[in-house]
């Protein structure tokens, strides 16, 4: 039994933002900017996106 390995290249690209997003939540550790609530909030929605695309591909 052989397992197709397509990709999908846009949802790669929602997996990429994602991560991006992740990353960009956590500068809110080491800035000491006023935007870091939006830094946070880029992460927790990074984080959220991930779930939802993870539960998709594995539904």
């Amino acid at each position: 039994m052989t397992v197709g390995t397509s990709r999908n290249s846009g949802l790669d690209l929602i997996r990429t933002t994602a991560i991006l997003l992740v990353l960009i939540g956590h500068f809110e550790l080491i800035s000491n900017s006023f935007l870091n609530y939006t830094f946070y909030k880029m992460g927790v929605y990074g984080v959220e996106l991930f779930f939802v695309l993870s539960g998709f591909l594995i539904g």
